[in-house]
């Protein structure tokens, strides 16, 4: 797979447990997902996720609990890669 250039673009801070609309520019490969996640975890790790293949923008649900999360475009096409990140604040 190739370098590619993509974008996420979600609301920066959002409410708990609420659905949320992600939009992204991604490759959209078969098993790509959008996430949340804890900053430090892993790249196979995810609570709760939509597959990008399902539309440019896709309703991710967001963490129950408050905090900072990550919010990842991952793909698996030849192994597991980050291909965007970007923190959003659960409220």
């Amino acid at each position: 797979m190739t370098d590619l250039t993509l974008t996420l673009a979600a609301p920066e801070r959002v409410a708990a447990g609420g659905m949320v609309a992600v939009t992204d520019t991604g490759p959209a490969y078969d098993g790509d997902y959008v996430t949340f996640v804890t900053p430090d975890a892993g790249v196979l790790d995810y609570l709760g996720y939509a597959y990008t293949s399902d539309g440019a923008t896709v309703q991710l649900q967001a963490p129950d609990t408050p905090g900072t999360y990550e919010l990842r475009y991952v793909s698996t096409v030849a192994g597991a890669r980050i291909l965007a990140r970007r923190a959003v604040v659960v409220e």
